[in-house]
């Protein structure tokens, strides 16, 4: 079931998608998190964590600066700038598409197309969600995606690699928009082998 977080003070109330899910056998009401083990549930609990702190924070500007109804100013503040990695990827994907002749080849434009399906179903098979959030970004999501595309999708290393480097374009641009703080791709190895076939 979808998890929703609700603020509601005088009187106004505003409920904000999490993009999250959870099993309801597995939620804890009074506790308003997850429980059992496993890499998802730390995930989940750890974003819910999260925005609460970012809604307590707005809150308590919008107190400061002698503001009524911070409910709606809580999440305005907290869904700007949240960028997640389809949103960017597909919007980097519409803007090839519309110089495929002028800068760039009908090919690359499917290329790029691929990838952002692998990413879409990769995020689905990892975490079981629609999206990820940038700044969730690690070195670990890239290997569990190489991991991904060599033992679900049966890529070979050097097809890996061409995907990844997709990839690492939206990574690169989320770094030069502020919108990344640091490189994920920091130490990963982007080498093909010469005997790895198509």
């Amino acid at each position: 079931m979808p998890i929703y977080m609700r603020s509601t003070v005088n009187g106004l109330v505003k409920e904000l998608a999490t993009s999250r899910k959870s099993d309801p056998e597995l939620w804890d009401q009074k506790s308003e998190k997850a429980y059992g083990k496993g890499e998802y549930i730390k995930e989940l609990n750890n974003h819910l964590s999260t925005l609460k702190v970012k809604i307590f924070e707005a809150r308590a500007g919008a107190y400061r600066d002698k503001q009524t109804g911070y409910s709606k100013t809580s999440f305005s503040v907290l869904l700007k700038n949240q960028k997640t990695i389809l949103e960017v990827f597909k919007k980097h994907n519409e803007q090839l598409a519309a110089l495929v002749d002028s800068e760039y080849s009908p090919a690359t434009l499917r290329r790029y197309k691929i990838s952002f399906g692998h990413i879409l179903s990769f995020i689905k098979w990892k975490y079981d969600l629609e999206d990820f959030e940038i700044n969730k970004l690690n070195y670990d999501f890239l290997t569990d995606y190489v991991f991904w595309l060599k033992s679900v999708r049966k890529c070979n290393h050097n097809t890996t690699m061409k995907y990844t480097c997709n990839f690492r374009k939206i990574v690169n641009g989320c770094i030069r928009h502020g919108w990344l703080t640091r490189d994920p791709f920091w130490g990963f190895k982007m080498s093909t082998q010469n005997n790895a076939g198509e």
